[in-house]
């Protein structure tokens, strides 16, 4: 289970992702387990087989379509039950979790701010209402990017990216000639400290759902990287 800001936007990018690879994919509120005192937080809880896509793949996802750095804050929504946080349930969850954390994702967003993600017990779920359910499926006239989009910063990026934002201004649609997104950032031996960013910012890369192939060579280069 995974809580990254407003519950619509994780649900849209989850289920374009991973397509029927995600089982029973529902949004509403999760409850830490004690002795947290944190409030629930908004997230999206699905069911998946392992063989098929495993936690770290998960995971990696997870930390590629929302701002981890930032606390209690996704877009335009503040508060604690927008926080970033993953829910596990049980030991071998938690320590993948840790593992990701302090061996991928820390290295790759120290161009901006520590990774703010909690790691939280899982206590309970309770559902959203139907309205909230698929939310960007019911609404097909709302835009997929910018700050239109109700959740703008919930796009995937590549970890390219990702390791040069200390040289970009902010998180920000990067069009080509043909307006397409374009995720290649030309490379540079100065080292230039992280800038300020508005609250309000968005990315994206193509909707694509991952296939067989895919998720082997995505599990292939995690690997590597281990």
């Amino acid at each position: 289970m995974v809580a990254a800001g407003k519950f619509w936007g994780v649900e849209r990018e989850f289920r374009a992702k991973f397509g029927d690879l995600l089982i029973e994919p529902v949004v509403g509120l999760a409850y830490p387990a004690a002795p947290s005192e944190a409030p629930p937080a908004e997230a999206l809880q699905f069911q998946h087989d392992p063989a098929r896509l495993p936690f770290r793949i998960v995971l990696d996802f997870f930390f590629r379509m929302h701002d981890p750095t930032r606390v209690d804050q996704q877009f335009k929504y503040y508060g604690p039950e927008f926080r970033s946080a993953v829910f596990v349930h049980d030991s071998e969850q938690r320590r993948e979790a840790q593992e990701f954390i302090r061996d991928v994702a820390e290295p790759r967003y120290r161009r901006l701010m520590p990774v703010a993600t909690a790691i939280e017990t899982f206590s309970q779920f309770s559902p959203a209402p139907a309205a909230d359910q698929d939310y960007f499926r019911q609404h097909p006239e709302l835009p997929r990017f910018g700050l239109e989009d109700p959740c703008g910063t919930h796009h995937e990026r590549t970890w390219i990216l990702i390791e040069n934002l200390g040289r970009q201004r902010h998180f920000e649609p990067l069009l080509n000639e043909d307006g397409e997104i374009d995720t290649e950032i030309e490379d540079s031996d100065e080292d230039v400290e992280p800038e300020p960013r508005p609250p309000g910012y968005g990315t994206g890369a193509t909707e694509v759902v991952v296939t067989e192939e895919e998720l082997q060579a995505m599990i292939a280069q995690l690997h590597r990287r281990s």
